[in-house]
């Protein structure tokens, strides 16, 4: 009974640790010019790499006997996983939003309008839509 308590509350601690990491980057990167400079993919990465770094020294904090363990660290990966999904979820939001207004479009209500367009600020949808599939290819979401 020690063993899980003091499990768990390695778990709560850990998962903190990322928490506050994944906060830092979010706080770090809410400026256009910084959110642009990292890609989802290599945000996922960056997020990834932390979160390995965060259980290999954790299965050394572990009390109790294996499955006891096992059953603390898939907590944990668990745990490290919604994290991650909820952040880059968020992440690629921002990085399209960012994206399209620095290339002057913006989705509205799932349409294209053209921010700061051409003489008399209008501009033809297909030359707009292709503005979209240029930044999606530019952010990798092809």
């Amino acid at each position: 009974m020690a063993a899980m308590k003091a499990n768990k509350k390695a778990v709560e601690v850990a998962m903190k640790r990322y928490e506050h990491f994944v906060q830092k980057l979010d706080r770090d990167h809410q400026s256009m010019s910084s959110c642009l400079r990292v890609k989802p993919a290599e945000m996922h990465q960056r997020l990834e790499v932390k979160c390995q770094e965060l259980l290999e020294p954790f299965w050394r904090e572990l009390r109790g006997e294996y499955p006891q363990k096992q059953a603390a660290l898939k907590e944990l990966k668990q745990g490290l996983a919604s994290q991650i999904d909820q952040f880059l979820m968020a992440y690629s939001e921002r990085f399209k939003e960012k994206t399209y207004i620095r290339w002057g479009v913006r989705i509205v209500e799932g349409a294209v309008v053209v921010v700061g367009g051409s003489v008399g600020g209008r501009i033809g949808l297909s030359v707009a839509a292709a503005m979209v599939a240029g930044a999606e290819r530019f952010m990798g979401i092809d």
